[in-house]
């Protein structure tokens, strides 16, 4: 695990969401892609749209597709 993941994972302690176990699974799993429902975004864009935009930038950044429906 590098340095920026254990500094997302810190920060998504205090998130009101699920999203550091959305890491987490994606962490241990390695996957190159990763199924998320819509409603999951949608729920994460209104309680916690910072911390999904972490998330997302950080999927992005490894190069995780994320399918959603």
């Amino acid at each position: 695990m590098t340095t920026e993941e254990e500094q997302l994972l810190k920060k998504l302690q205090a998130s009101p969401t699920d999203l550091r176990k959305l890491v987490e699974t994606v962490l241990r799993r390695g996957c190159p892609v990763v199924a998320i429902p819509a409603r999951a975004i949608d729920r994460w864009q209104r309680d916690d749209p910072a911390s999904w935009r972490s998330v997302l930038d950080w999927l992005v950044s490894r190069g995780t597709r994320i399918v959603s429906g």
